[in-house]
């Protein structure tokens, strides 16, 4: 296994010890342009994350509704 033929010449073509994709060490090749949302849109992801989840609420809601009971009062 000492010599073997190159197998392409395409984009492919890249050494066996290259790293791939961005887990090589240095910088990440992020060559894309940065978002710039609008205003609308920045203001409704803030209400989403602000926002709780179904789970939070329902596990709030049993919550209450324990310390309700424990009080005495429904």
């Amino acid at each position: 296994m000492a010599n073997h033929e190159k197998m392409s010449t395409g984009s492919n073509d890249r050494p066996k010890n290259a790293s791939i994709g961005q887990t090589g060490p240095g910088l990440p090749d992020d060559s894309s342009a940065p978002i710039t949302p609008s205003p609308e849109d920045e203001q409704a992801v803030r209400r989403a994350l602000d926002t709780p989840s179904p789970r939070e609420r329902l596990t709030r809601e049993v919550d209450e509704e324990i310390k309700a009971s424990a009080r005495g009062s429904e």
